[in-house]
């Protein structure tokens, strides 16, 4: 038995040094016992004196690991750098010449040939541009097959 608890399931609260049942902390997961090391009352009155600051660096620590994230995702996922696929992005869709997409996600998408690496990973060498969401899903719709897209012009033309 250590100094910090007692049989009856407890510990010392290193905010306010009292001796509180183990259902007055908090869950933590690396906490010992898996508990935080405040109690639930002191956790709270660290937080309301201290929220600013703790708000503050939660923005900045996720702005700063955004970007690493975010790089390491299109490294990962479609074998460039970032700065390829920002000299990429800065050309805009590769068919509407749209220089943002709308919808749901703002970001561009990486096109890349899926003949030649099939599913969401690409090599790299086959990335071919970045598309809008709309021109995306339409070529996704379209399952990448010329044939289908020109059946499709063809159709749209006989209406005009």
């Amino acid at each position: 038995m250590d100094s910090l608890t007692t049989s009856n399931n407890s510990k010392v609260c290193t905010g306010c040094k009292e001796l509180k049942p183990f259902s007055d902390y908090a869950k933590h997961r690396t906490g010992r016992f898996g508990l935080r090391p405040q109690c639930r009352a002191c956790h709270r009155d660290y937080y309301l004196a201290n929220r600013e600051k703790i708000l503050s660096d939660h923005r900045e620590y996720w702005k700063e690991t955004r970007s690493d994230r975010k790089a390491s995702r299109i490294r990962y996922q479609y074998g460039i750098t970032i700065e390829e696929y920002e000299q990429i992005q800065a050309q805009g869709c590769a068919i509407c010449g749209a220089m943002e997409s709308t919808g749901r996600s703002s970001s561009m998408h990486v096109d890349h040939d899926h003949s030649c690496c099939p599913g969401k990973r690409s090599c790299g060498q086959c990335v071919r541009g970045v598309l809008c969401t709309s021109c995306n899903q339409g070529l996704g719709r379209f399952k990448d097959d010329p044939d289908r897209l020109v059946a499709a012009a063809i159709y749209l033309e006989s209406f005009q």
